[in-house]
């Protein structure tokens, strides 16, 4: 039985993408194992039948000066012959190629779920000291990926516009494999009342809710959204995001705003999201940013969690965002450079939002990770044989 390495640089209980790799390829006849980061009050080891999770790392492995800690843990990980080491994201890839040097037979797979060179530049704090700083990190770290990227053997990536991309840029000799960011395939019985009980909003008022890890300010069009938005009668808003200093700035700014309808939650389990979003009536997806392309071209795993919670969506109409919402006709796409676009947007889906949900229940048969994870499968099939 071959072994294989899943590099990943969070813990799985947050990263539904990840999890559902991991069950799709416990499937197959391989042994796996899973180095992660550590959790409180999980043991750095678990064995689950074919699967042995080893949650090793800390947030050092993030420090660009940390190329000898990332020795090390490669050293400890080469203990084991791996067939495949397949790497999620930038970090996990550097380490990979470290790996790959003590076994040059191994198979690399570099998993890149967004265009790393054309991120725009988030610092945390105003300076220019910490912006310069944080420039000519971020300059560096582009560098390494892509020397990095040139020795993968694959490509995994997350639709076919990074995939021509990133193709390119890495001159790969593959045909890059997409699987998108799908959950599983789920009947939506009964709606939940979680969210209008928490935050007691009116009978009457229909709930436009924003789901995502990261709440980034003066980049994807959110603050127009806000602003527009809270403008409709008998409208609630809810954002589900991460606790950091971009959320601490909008929870900030609506109070300063005095929106008394937009209430903030903390991340949910992956397991309720499906059950928590049915409960609204609209979903948002906004990440209108031309100058950025890995935003421009993001498919992002909220808009397929809003189709399998069977709730219409208001997108920005960039292109993966207007191939999903407008060929399967499950919400509007609107042009934020034109004043108003949120608010006009949202109210035509208010007007007839029972038009929506039969194409949405018919979306979901195609749009889940069972379809999806065929892609994931036949590549590794095709390595292992």
């Amino acid at each position: 039985m071959k072994r294989v390495a899943l590099l990943l640089d969070n813990t799985l209980t947050i990263d539904r993408r990840a999890l559902l790799e991991v069950e799709s390829l416990c499937s197959l006849d391989i042994e796996l194992h899973l180095f992660c980061m550590q959790e409180k009050d999980l043991p750095e080891n678990e064995t689950r039948n074919n699967l042995f999770i080893h949650r090793i790392f800390t947030p050092e492995i993030y420090q660009f000066k940390n190329e000898r800690l990332l020795h090390s843990l490669a050293a400890f990980i080469s203990k084991k012959d791996f067939a495949i080491l397949h790497c999620h994201d930038r970090v996990m890839l550097h380490l990979g190629t470290i790996i790959k040097k003590q076994q040059p037979h191994a198979r690399l797979i570099y998993e890149s779920r967004e265009l790393f060179h054309h991120w725009p530049l988030h610092v945390s704090a105003p300076g220019f000291m910490l912006w310069l700083k944080s420039w000519v990190v971020r300059k560096l770290e582009v560098r390494k990926e892509k020397v990095d990227g040139r020795k993968a053997d694959f490509l995994i990536t997350v639709n076919q516009s990074i995939a021509d991309i990133l193709t390119k840029y890495f001159q790969l000799k593959t045909k890059a494999v997409v699987t998108r960011n799908i959950p599983r395939y789920e009947v939506v019985i009964k709606r939940s009342d979680y969210l209008r009980n928490k935050f007691s909003i009116d009978a009457s008022n229909k709930i436009v809710v924003y789901i995502g890890g990261h709440l980034y300010r003066n980049s994807l069009r959110m603050e127009q959204a806000i602003e527009e938005i809270v403008t409709v009668p008998d409208i609630s808003v809810v954002i589900i995001t991460g606790d950091d200093s971009h959320s601490q700035w909008f929870k900030q700014w609506v109070e300063e705003n005095n929106w008394s309808n937009v209430f903030f939650h903390p991340l949910i389990p992956i397991n309720q999201i499906t059950s928590v979003l049915s409960g609204c009536d609209v979903g948002i997806v906004s990440a209108w940013n031309k100058n950025d392309l890995s935003y421009w071209l993001a498919l992002d795993n909220k808009l397929f969690s809003y189709i399998m919670a069977e709730i219409p969506i208001l997108a920005t109409a960039q292109p993966e965002y207007k191939k999903i919402v407008e060929e399967n006709n499950v919400g509007v796409c609107v042009d934020p450079e034109i004043p108003g676009a949120f608010a006009k947007g949202l109210k035509q889906i208010l007007m007839q939002p029972e038009n929506f949900h039969p194409e949405l229940v018919s979306a979901k048969q195609k749009l889940n990770w069972e379809q999806e994870q065929k892609n994931l499968l036949e590549l590794y099939k095709r390595i292992l044989s």
